[in-house]
């Protein structure tokens, strides 16, 4: 997919890094996640043969069950 592809679909989950910046999650699943921040499109993998899945950003894991679902 494109970059504005992605941009434009919708927004699953949302990860607050601090108090103006945040992490826009828009799609999961057993392979990859694919998240957005600020204008930046990043495509990583899923880690979810752990007990509590994740992925990895700036080197700093970020646990799914952290994340607040925006669709419901």
């Amino acid at each position: 997919m494109k970059k504005q592809d992605i941009l434009k679909m919708e927004t699953v989950a949302v990860f607050g890094l601090c108090n103006v910046c945040g992490i826009e999650i828009k799609s999961v699943d057993n392979e990859k996640t694919v998240y957005v921040v600020g204008d930046a499109v990043h495509c990583v993998k899923t880690y979810i043969d752990v007990r509590r899945p994740y992925f990895l950003h700036g080197g700093r894991r970020i646990h799914l069950d952290e994340c607040i679902r925006v669709n419901f």
